[in-house]
């Protein structure tokens, strides 16, 4: 992601090097700076990970088991951006909510998401969701919520709590997998089998 250093290990000190030497060093050292600039600007959406680390209490990718956690999960227009808080790494999406498969959420809502953009384009995202894209205006998603003790709704992790939307997207077949999977859901247990999280019970709107 950044530009490696080059490593020089074989020059000489740069007192014991001949005068133009130096000069042709500075000149290279100068255009490889403007070079990493030029490249810079040129491509300001480039992807990195910030170095957020967390772990997750379930498999992310067992449907019946997220759906389980989940509190609501919604079909959603992504409108806006509420706010980004960079200290914390995370971004608020104003978003229109419409259609709810399970949970109570309706209308506009504010949820919440790791990851971030900067003023310069520049997108930040965790290195535990490498593949659950950022949130983007204008977007229609699928998104799998949980809601934290001040109500604040959170996208949950994993590359399944946030589905992308097209033209090419069987919405039908979609809902109907989540339905299933939240009407069939199954509690978090431990390496001996033992229920440690029980099944949220919220509505299922099937």
């Amino acid at each position: 992601m950044n530009s490696a250093t080059t490593r020089a290990e074989w020059a000489v000190p740069a007192r014991h090097q001949p005068r133009h030497r130096r000069r042709f060093a500075l000149l290279v050292a100068a255009l490889a700076l403007a070079l990493t600039s030029t490249v810079y600007w040129a491509w300001p959406t480039t992807t990195e990970y910030r170095e957020m680390h967390g772990s997750y209490a379930f498999d992310v990718n067992d449907l019946t088991i997220l759906n389980g956690q989940a509190d609501n999960i919604v079909f959603s227009r992504v409108v806006g951006v509420a706010s980004v808080d960079e200290k914390m790494g995370t971004t608020s999406f104003d978003v229109l909510i419409t259609d709810t498969i399970k949970g109570d959420l309706a209308g506009r809502q504010v949820v919440e998401q790791l990851g971030f953009t900067e003023t310069n384009g520049k997108t930040h995202t965790t290195v535990e969701d490498p593949d659950q894209p950022l949130l983007r205006p204008g977007s229609e998603v699928l998104l799998t919520l949980g809601r934290e003790p001040d109500g604040r709704n959170i996208v949950m992790g994993g590359p399944r709590s946030v589905v992308v939307l097209d033209d090419k997207t069987n919405r039908a077949a979609l809902r109907a997998e989540r339905v299933t999977a939240a009407q069939n859901a199954k509690p978090v247990r431990d390496a001996t089998g033992r229920p440690v999280l029980p099944v949220k019970q919220r509505p299922v709107h099937g």
